[in-house]
This record gives structure tokens, sequence and C-alpha cells, in this order.
């Protein structure tokens, strides 16, 4: 009949070590503890053990699992990583605006579930879950051809010859954008990784300009050496493959520069901007308005440089003229 204040408590210490705080320093508190492995030779008479164990495996405890019977007893499963797990592992933010900013159901962000205190007003990923369907338009230059009535006595005879010729047309394509939400990797050493599109839309304006931001990784790097365009790099691997691509040609799609085996990489290119970067609001063609990102009312230098031993830097732009016209620029 009134109001009584218990407290309950978990006996298990292998059941509450896989509930426990990550912050917990008592020693129930196993996961991402260390964790060896020594074989040991054994008399088989006496039990004795013969020399010394040696190690045969290094590692750390990843996780661990509880598994309830109510007739037989519960099993607790415990997964061991070696020590390089902390380096394959995929880890960092995940591309979510309510994971990323720790969103309550009241749409607030939860201060205390945070991985950083400032990522509480990052809007990076409000857009990045989201599906866009567009139509753009643009023009092509399309071949065409007509009769054209021959000059001279061949004229005068009603000769007819058949003329080429260039006209501009609009056409078509139905953009389609399915966002989703992906983990971010940790990048140690070089590696090739994926881009995560994280916004994209056409301009009001021009709806054959399309603007996609795309999130690489989580932390800083050093620069990046390479972009690859339907599987092809943009420096050329060596040679043979510089003789084919670097110049060009009808036949070429994606233009290389460079040698990757005289270690050559990509070299940005200064930029200058009309407005101020991070500063400038522009609408788009969807029904919300989003930050302007260095793109909008930008002049590019496109002197790319492919000897460049740094690759592109923070703030560098790199553009591409092939298989379409596209304007980087890299934060």
């Amino acid at each position: 009949a009134t109001s009584l204040e218990y407290t309950v408590s978990y006996a298990s210490e292998e059941v509450a070590g896989l509930i426990l705080s990550k912050e917990a320093t008592n020693y129930s508190n196993y996961l991402n503890r260390e964790a060896f492995i020594y074989r040991a030779h054994m008399n088989p008479e006496t039990g004795d053990i013969i020399g010394e164990p040696f190690l045969i495996f290094r590692g750390i405890i990843s996780k661990g699992s509880v598994s309830d019977n109510t007739l037989q007893s519960s099993k607790v499963v415990w997964n061991l990583t070696s020590h390089w797990g902390d380096f394959v592992r995929i880890q960092g933010r995940m591309t979510s605006d309510s994971a990323h900013r720790a969103l309550s159901v009241t749409g607030e962000p939860d201060v205390d579930a945070l991985i950083r205190p400032e990522y509480a007003q990052d809007t990076g990923f409000m857009h990045a879950e989201q599906s866009i369907n567009i139509m753009a338009i643009y023009q092509a230059m399309e071949t065409r051809y007509k009769m054209k009535k021959r000059g001279g006595l061949a004229g005068l005879l009603g000769g007819k010859k058949l003329v080429e010729y260039e006209v501009e047309v609009d056409r078509e394509v139905d953009l389609q954008f399915n966002l989703s939400s992906k983990y971010l990797p940790v990048v140690y050493g070089v590696q090739k990784v994926d881009s995560i599109p994280i916004f994209a839309d056409t301009l009001r304006s021009d709806s054959s300009t399309i603007y996609v931001a795309h999130a690489l990784c989580e932390g800083e790097i050093g620069g990046i050496y390479d972009i690859h365009i339907d599987d092809a790099s943009t420096v050329c691997v060596d040679k043979a493959d510089y003789d084919v691509r670097a110049g060009g040609g009808e036949t070429i799609e994606i233009v290389c520069n460079g040698r990757a085996d005289r270690g050559d990489v990509l070299a940005g290119s200064t930029y200058t901007t009309g407005v101020p970067l991070y500063w400038d609001q522009v609408q788009y063609a969807g029904d919300f308005w989003g930050y302007n990102w260095g793109w909008y009312n930008t002049y590019f230098d496109v002197t790319n440089n492919a000897q460049g031993a740094q690759g592109i830097q923070h703030e560098e732009t790199y553009t591409f003229t092939s298989p379409i016209d596209t304007d980087l620029v890299i934060h």
C-alpha cells in the first residue's frame, strides 16, 4: 500500500560481464580484455608438465553470448579474435542521422549516448537515408542526315547527295538515388575504400547539374592517392597502360595520368569560390534546404597533376572530363 524501493542485482558474474558498462573496472568485465592460450605437454602417467608451456594464441575477447535452457544448464560462449582484430574490424560512425546524433523518440539528441558532444549539432547525415527520384533533362548533339541538291550540271539533271549535320536535342534521364546508412571504415596504411553517398540532388535551376556528397572514412587521412571509376584507376598502372590511356582518344573512357609503378599519385589543385565555403544556403529541387559544401558558384583549376607525392589534400579539388564532367572537392 505504500511506496517501497528495491535494489535488484544479478548474481551470475559470467552473464553480468556481458551487460556491464564498458567503463566498469571490476574483474567480471571481460570484453576487450586480452586472452592468451598456451599449450603444454604432460606426462600421461605422472601428470607433470614437460618443459614450459608455449603460447599458441594471443588476442582479445570480442564478444560473448548467453543461451538459457530451462531444462538444462545455461551456456555462455566467448568469442576471441587475434590481436589484429582492432585493425581489420569495421568501426567508426554510422552514416545515419539518428545514430550519429543519438536522437531520442522526441527527436532531441541524447547527450549521454553521444560518441562526442559536438555530434549533437552535426546534421551532416540528415539526408543520408533518403530516396530521390528525379527526371533530369540535358542537351546532347545528335547526328542527322538530309538530301541536298548537288551543284553544277548534276544538280540541273536532278542529282542529290546525302549531307550529314549536327543538331542539339533534349534528352531525359531518370536519376534514382537510394541512399542507405553504412559504417564508415577506419583507414590504416594505404587502403582502397568505397565512397558512401550521404547527399544527392540536382540544382534547382538546372536539373542536369547534380551535387553528391560522399563520406569516405572515419577520422583524418594523409591524402587521396588514386580514384577508381568503373574499376579503372585514374593513375596509370604501368608504362603499357600509360601508352594506351594517357593520350585519351575516342575509345578511351577513363584517361589516366602518371604511372603507379613509378610511385606517382594524384595531386589536387586549388580553387576559388564565389561564396563563403560551408555558409551559403542553397535551395535544391527537393522540399528541403541544404548548405553549400563548396560546389555552388565555384571556379576550378583543372590543371590536374599526377606527380605530387602527397595525394589530394584537404580543401583541394580534382576535375574529370571523362566519362562525364565532374568536379571534386575533398574535405
